[in-house]
């Protein structure tokens, strides 16, 4: 794998269905909307660092793991890209008890899930977080690049045809 190919990535969407290849499952993506309590600003910092170690480290599947806060650091918004709607149903029972540590730091206001959530993530969604949560459960496209393929100074390939390709006029 040398020459003019090397540092190119192929430009079809992961999940776009292949001949004789299975279709993955679409993401589940979990965003948290909350303020921060009073003089906390700090210790949720530094709980959201210990909090992404441990996800980074005993939860594989999980894709992405975000927390940003606003300007004056009294809100923050926290982002998290699961591949499936059971990586974030294991997410949440392994950090049951970090997450109701977090409680003593926010106060959340909001939820918006983008995916198929399973009666078992709302109710423990609900138990925790007692606010309204908004479920857009129909994935009607897009993709999701893993980190392996968006390497520094790689250069998308153009597909033949098919989405996305010289045939769409991208």
């Amino acid at each position: 794998m040398g020459g003019r190919d090397a540092g190119r990535i192929p430009s079809r969407a992961i999940g776009e269905r292949m001949q004789g290849e299975k279709r993955m499952s679409e993401p589940f993506i979990f965003i948290s909307h909350s303020k921060i309590r009073e003089g906390k600003l700090e210790e949720f910092r530094s709980y959201v660092r210990d909090i992404a170690k441990m996800v980074e480290t005993q939860e594989p599947r999980v894709i992405g793991f975000h927390a940003y806060a606003n300007d004056d650091g009294t809100e923050v918004t926290g982002v998290q890209i699961h591949p499936d709607a059971a990586s974030m149903e294991s997410h949440m029972k392994l950090l049951r008890d970090k997450i109701g540590q977090s409680m003593q730091l926010l106060e959340t206001s909001r939820i918006e899930i983008f995916g198929a959530a399973s009666p078992g993530i709302l109710a423990m969604m609900k138990q925790m977080a007692n606010v309204p949560i908004t479920v857009r459960p129909d994935h009607v496209g897009g993709f999701t690049r893993s980190n392996d393929v968006c390497l520094p100074g790689a250069v998308a390939e153009p597909a033949a045809t098919g989405p996305y390709g010289a045939e769409d006029g991208v």
